[in-house]
């Protein structure tokens, strides 16, 4: 499957169109995010992260986090960050206002009492998003992250992952994997590389905390 430049790396004019959306990193410093948390696999993708001294923020499922809070709680004892990604993960701008509410809003809420601290970012499923999805992120208190780099893990496919980064990768993006079952298997290599690349181009991993605001 061929994919266009714009799945993985948004345009510089959407961005400018939608400058209320946290794009890039505010520092010169790359911020990792992992999508799709908790799962069985959680606890050996936080073990490689620790390997490469990485601090993440995770966006994850709502919905997950209720059955496995002590995957959460093993997250923020790891020093990594979490944020809102929707309790079902259904594709946001497909819902009407009710349905964005619960998705939005009451995610929060019950991610706040799971953690017993306040959630300050949000990651639409899919990147999907439109007016009525960005004002109910507004309304909730929360911030929309999106991203510059989306490794494109989810493929299973590391040719692509290695393609993307080498392409898109800059002192301040904001890069995107995932904890699901598509991406275990080329996770750590992922990593790996991407780490490889941050090296050779002189860059930096940032702290999610300082670099998304």
């Amino acid at each position: 499957m061929i994919y266009p430049k714009f799945w993985f790396s948004p345009p510089g004019l959407l961005r400018k169109f939608y400058p209320e959306i946290i794009w890039k990193s505010a520092k010169k410093e790359v911020v990792v995010t992992i999508d799709d948390s908790p799962s069985d696999f959680s606890s050996k993708l936080l073990d490689i992260l620790d390997l490469h001294k990485i601090h993440a923020m995770f966006f994850v499922k709502v919905e997950e986090s209720v059955k496995h809070a002590s995957v959460l709680r093993e997250i923020l004892s790891r020093g990594h960050k979490i944020g809102n990604h929707s309790i079902t993960h259904r594709r946001l701008s497909t819902l009407n206002h009710d349905e964005l509410k619960i998705e939005i809003s009451s995610s929060k809420e019950r991610l706040e009492d799971i953690l017993g601290s306040g959630v300050k970012f949000f990651r639409p499923p899919y990147g999907s998003f439109n007016r009525a999805v960005l004002k109910e992120i507004k309304l909730s208190g929360q911030k929309c992250v999106m991203w510059d780099v989306l490794s494109g893990d989810y493929t299973s496919d590391l040719k692509i992952v290695k393609k993307n980064i080498s392409r898109y990768l800059q002192s301040d993006s904001v890069t995107v994997f995932h904890d699901n079952k598509k991406s275990r298997n080329i996770f750590e290599e992922s990593i790996s590389f991407l780490m490889g690349q941050i090296f050779y181009l002189g860059y930096r991993v940032g702290e999610p905390a300082e670099c998304l605001n």
